[in-house]
């Protein structure tokens, strides 16, 4: 059975929030930080601006006596709202705390985020259940917690004047996958730093430039994390590019000032059911970039669809796919099109991260996924460099025979080890280049 939530006060979490403290987790001690996760209803929260936002506190307490301004992650997610939106909680090796209105809450939290009961399917496999790793509770009406709050500066009140939005944007509890914001962000930074996107020059462009606008597709998106986080990227790049740029000064609302020549999409049959879409959109309009993204419902499974929506987006509209890339999910047929596609414009990158065998006749040990939807080591790497025939591809997807076969450039080829279960992946990345 599962210990009780320890409670804490405002002050305890404020220290352990700066305190390089091993014991609680040494990633936590890397990051520097112990996000708040805010519980209460609408209907208690009283003060929205402070949990919410990502704000800066200075403080005269013994964790922070050196009057540096601190940033503070403090999310709000209302408890009636926890299990649609479990998506946006953090990995479960961070640590995290949590805030509710009343003791009477701590038990509900208790069974959503750490529930006593579970068993394995799998007995001959590595087990995977893990939750999330809850290292303390706040009770708000606590007197003296409302009391700290208050001298640390943690409580707003009222008007709090515009935002910054790389204050908005950097709010968040739940993390991408690595590659993209270690790989796949940088090189898409790059095709961005190619376009002028000054607002005279907007003004001058001709829309028929198929250069002049892109799209970057997410596979299999799922929730829309990674779309989320790709859509605050540019949002954010383009922020400081107008600062250097020197342009008039940004409102503080994000999700109007976005780049307006680039969009993210997510592609995922779940979208078939509007509830998914809105649930989507929902999250990336609460995360400033509403404006930025899209959902689009499109089985992936059938290769002729995917294969004849690019070719007519390519045809018959003004942006450009850019990238297409795909987090955790994989369809062999799907990535051959692309691969072997004469369709697709050089510079387009390719990108996956897939649960992957580390070396050569590894035997997969994990329950989930099954050994049929797991990469083999070199398996991406052969298809992208080699120059096998594609005849079985062509009767499939109607694709066109071509006399010499596209040529793309292996970026990236690496093992790595998820952080919630100990699962290797497989990082990849090519460019398309004739």
């Amino acid at each position: 059975m599962e210990e009780d939530i320890p409670q804490l006060s405002v002050v305890d979490w404020w220290e352990l929030h700066f305190e390089d403290n091993a014991e609680i987790n040494n990633h936590h001690r890397r990051r520097g930080r112990l996000a708040l996760l805010d519980l209460r209803s609408l209907s208690d929260w009283y003060c929205p601006e402070a949990c919410c936002r990502s704000t800066t506190s200075s403080s005269s307490s013994s964790s922070n006596t050196d009057g540096n301004n601190h940033h503070v992650t403090l999310v709000h997610i209302p408890f009636q709202e926890l299990a649609d939106r479990s998506f946006e909680l953090p990995p479960r090796d961070v640590p995290f705390v949590i805030l509710v209105a009343t003791r009477e809450d701590i038990p509900k939290a208790q069974a959503l985020l750490k529930p006593h009961n579970h068993h394995t399917h799998h007995p001959s496999k590595r087990q995977l259940i893990r939750f999330w790793k809850v290292v303390g509770v706040i009770v708000a009406t606590d007197n003296v917690n409302q009391q700290q709050a208050n001298e640390l500066g943690l409580v707003r009140n009222g008007d709090i004047g515009p935002v910054p939005p790389t204050a908005v944007l950097s709010n968040r509890l739940w993390k991408p996958d690595p590659l993209l914001p270690m790989i796949l962000w940088p090189l898409l930074r790059q095709t961005l730093e190619t376009i002028d996107t000054s607002s005279s020059k907007q003004q001058q462009s001709q829309p028929s430039d198929p250069n002049g606008n892109l799209e970057i597709w997410d596979l299999g998106s799922g929730a829309g994390r990674d779309v989320c986080f790709l859509a605050q990227s540019i949002a954010m790049w383009y922020h400081h590019h107008q600062q250097q740029q020197q342009q008039p000064q940004i409102s503080a609302d994000v999700d109007t000032h976005i780049v307006p020549q680039v969009r993210v999409i997510g592609i995922d049959q779940r979208y078939r059911g509007q509830d998914h879409i809105e649930q989507s959109r929902q999250f990336w309009t609460r995360s400033g970039v509403g404006t930025l993204t899209d959902a689009v419902y499109m089985d992936l499974q059938q290769v002729s669809e995917f294969a004849n929506r690019v070719v007519q987006h390519q045809q018959s509209s003004s942006t450009r796919i850019a990238c297409f890339y795909a987090v955790r999910y994989w369809n062999r047929s799907l990535v051959e099109w692309i691969r072997w596609s004469p369709q697709l414009q050089p510079g387009t990158l390719f990108a996956m991260s897939q649960f992957g065998k580390a070396h050569v006749g590894q035997v997969w040990e994990f329950a989930h996924p099954k050994e049929k939807h797991v990469l083999e080591r070199n398996e991406l790497a052969d298809l992208f460099s080699g120059s096998r025939s594609n005849e079985s591809l062509t009767a499939e997807s109607n694709m066109p025979q071509q006399e010499s076969a596209p040529k793309w450039t292996i970026l990236l080829d690496q093992v790595v080890t998820d952080s919630d279960h100990g699962r290797t992946l497989i990082q990849f990345v090519a460019r398309r280049e004739a």
